[in-house]
């Protein structure tokens, strides 16, 4: 029997895709490069700390709708489908990232450039699209979960568990020195599932359990917002002191802000009559939008404003979320007329089916990476 949609993750998915959009458009003015006054130096770092539940909160999203669709077993075909349209525009996108890498960087050493980043990108996530890696790393963990029915345990018993594993593991990869090539150790690391062991373990007993989480969130409403602020507040006091000072997903900090963002958007959208058509439209788009506003926001921008004063930063910022969310939406609707359109980009927008809206991962999927 089909199940209904889950009309909450139109809105996480949503203000998901916005935040990366808005990140990378902060990250892409070069603002942390420029003689910028303090504060303002500051304070657009600190909105980019804000911003940096984005990638967890697709992590989150990818396994809930898994969990929910298939909570007891994988349907035939399953993983062929996602080598279809999911590995086939994360292995396009390596190569089209990689050539543009190329072109604008290596004039003369094109084609050694694009050899050498495209083996980068495909085989160490060194773009954007190292999501997907993770991605294929928790469809195996759910086969995995299934087989040996960890659904048996209390999620009492197992978040807990995964949650240490979780933590561990991200303090050993900020706090500890690197134990190999330091490029290597800051790419290979990150991609491993204990970075995201909690997200997917949280995930997978809510898709199972949607009701039970859906009223989770509204009886601890308070505490949501709560860890929400509380770490948010720690984030910003870390960085700020210099006491974590690197901006990314995969600080310990950003695990809980994360959580607490998840449990009051998920129980601010469960009020809703019904999502807004707009925040819908970037839903199904959200995958689309995902490969190409880093595009648009690199390769397109410094020609229209070039960052290079106050001004120019805060010309910039506004103008490259508005050109790149309306652009990315834009080439997506015109390469999803197209037969391999697909292939590039995965089954987006209002040309999928049901199910592919409802699920960019189930049936289609998902920043210079963070």
């Amino acid at each position: 029997m089909q199940k209904k949609n889950v009309n909450e993750i139109f809105l996480l998915r949503s203000l998901a895709c916005l935040a990366i959009v808005f990140l990378h458009s902060i990250t892409f003015s070069q603002y942390d490069s420029l003689n910028l006054p303090t504060k303002m130096a500051d304070g657009l770092e600190a909105l980019q700390m804000l911003l940096m539940f984005g990638t967890p909160m697709f992590v989150f999203i990818s396994e809930f709708l898994i969990s929910y669709s298939y909570p007891n077993r994988l349907p035939s075909g399953f993983f062929s489908k996602r080598l279809k349209l999911i590995a086939a525009p994360f292995f396009s996108m390596a190569l089209i990232y990689a050539l543009l890498f190329a072109l604008a960087n290596y004039q003369g050493q094109t084609l050694h450039a694009f050899l050498v980043q495209s083996a980068r990108n495909l085989f160490l996530g060194d773009f954007h699209g190292y999501f997907i890696l993770i991605i294929f790393q928790f469809y195996v963990l759910h086969a995995l979960f299934q087989a040996f029915r960890i659904d048996r345990f209390s999620a009492k018993m197992v978040i807990p568990i995964a949650l240490v594993i979780n933590i561990a593991y991200l303090g050993i990869y900020n706090f500890v020195a690197p134990l190999f090539i330091e490029y290597y150790w800051k790419r290979l690391v990150p991609l491993a599932f204990p970075a995201w062991l909690a997200y997917f373990t949280v995930a997978y007993y809510c898709g199972r359990n949607y009701e039970k989480f859906k009223a989770f969130c509204a009886s601890y409403k308070t505490a949501g917002i709560m860890l929400t602020l509380v770490f948010g507040v720690l984030m910003l006091y870390l960085n700020h002191r210099e006491i974590i000072d690197d901006i990314h997903s995969k600080r310990i900090d950003v695990l809980f802000y994360t959580f607490g963002v998840i449990m009051t958007m998920f129980h601010l959208a469960s009020r809703l009559k019904r999502v807004p058509k707009a925040l819908i439209v970037i839903s199904n788009y959200s995958f689309a939008i995902y490969w190409i506003h880093i595009g648009i926001q690199v390769y397109v921008m410094p020609h229209l404003v070039k960052p290079a004063s106050v001004a120019s930063v805060f010309t910039f910022i506004p103008l490259a979320f508005c050109i790149s969310l309306l652009g990315s939406l834009g080439i997506a609707y015109l390469i999803n007329r197209t037969s391999i359109g697909m292939y590039l980009i995965g089954r987006t927008g209002f040309g999928a089916s049901q199910a592919g809206r409802l699920n960019m991962v189930r049936g289609g999927s998902s920043s210079r990476q963070r």
